[in-house]
């Protein structure tokens, strides 16, 4: 430690630039300011080194500052904006097919596969079963088969390793798992797709609420100055006036000396 204290005292002295973090402006430097100041019986130097550290600290705070502006910036020109675009495009999509949806109401279950309508679910999964096993997968395993429509919407089933979806499509795509297995089950799951475009919506616009929020809140943080830039503007002014007090002091000193040797 006091080897520490010895460069810093040696880098005040020089002149050298100083790199040092917040963590690093403990009490030790200030008690080693002065001890030094003590013995060399010169309290400026204390109080130098003082302000070194205050300065350097409120100027890693600055930048800390700047830093978030920054951030705050690029959200507000790209980040925001963007993320505004997808979500209303998102949204736009999702309430035309809650329209879809409501265009096509039904009590009981209904669907069209392969233009044949089917209102037992017994029936419509036999059918859709069929159209499994005789669609060729490639050779990973995939493949995309057309089933029909339900309420307005495409029913596609998509087969994959290692799990199978239900598909149903609008202007957006909503997906639930699918299982040859299950038989009758993945007409309920059918059923229930239609769910997911109003969840979504209700999402969407939660998300959209929130990224204005954001906004809101950034155009009033980015807005707002440095709350300590009158303090570092006084340190700042305090750093400068004691390197030149010091300066001109060892410059008399210098001078005394001399004047000293000569008469020698």
């Amino acid at each position: 430690i006091q080897e520490q204290k010895l460069t810093y005292i040696s880098q005040v002295m020089t002149g050298k630039s100083i790199s040092r973090s917040c963590e690093d402006l403990d009490e030790t430097v200030l008690s080693a300011s002065e001890v030094k100041a003590i013995a060399t019986e010169n309290p400026l130097l204390a109080e130098k080194m003082s302000i070194d550290n205050e300065v350097t600290r409120l100027k890693l705070l600055r930048s800390q500052w700047e830093n978030q502006r920054s951030r705050l910036d690029q959200d507000l020109r790209i980040t925001y904006p963007n993320k505004l675009a997808r979500s209303k495009e998102m949204l736009g999509k999702y309430e035309a097919d809650e329209k879809t949806l409501k265009k096509n109401p039904i009590e009981e279950f209904a669907m069209t596969i392969k233009g044949k309508y089917f209102s037992k679910r017994q029936e419509a999964f036999d059918e859709i079963q069929a159209k499994y096993f005789l669609t060729t997968v490639d050779y990973n395993g995939n493949a995309t088969i057309d089933i029909g429509s339900f309420r307005g919407l495409t029913v596609v089933i998509e087969r994959s390793t290692p799990q199978d979806h239900l598909v149903l499509k609008g202007e957006s795509i909503y997906r639930s798992g699918f299982n040859i297995e299950t038989g009758t089950g993945n007409i309920t799951r059918l059923m229930n797709l239609p769910n997911k475009v109003a969840e979504n919506a209700k999402i969407t616009q939660e998300v959209i609420l929130d990224t204005l929020q954001q906004i809101s809140s950034a155009e009033k943080t980015i807005e707002k100055p440095f709350a300590k830039q009158e303090e570092l503007d006084k340190k700042v002014k305090r750093q400068r006036e004691i390197t030149r007090e010091m300066e001109l002091d060892a410059l008399k000193k210098e001078s005394v000396k001399q004047v000293i040797q000569e008469k020698e």
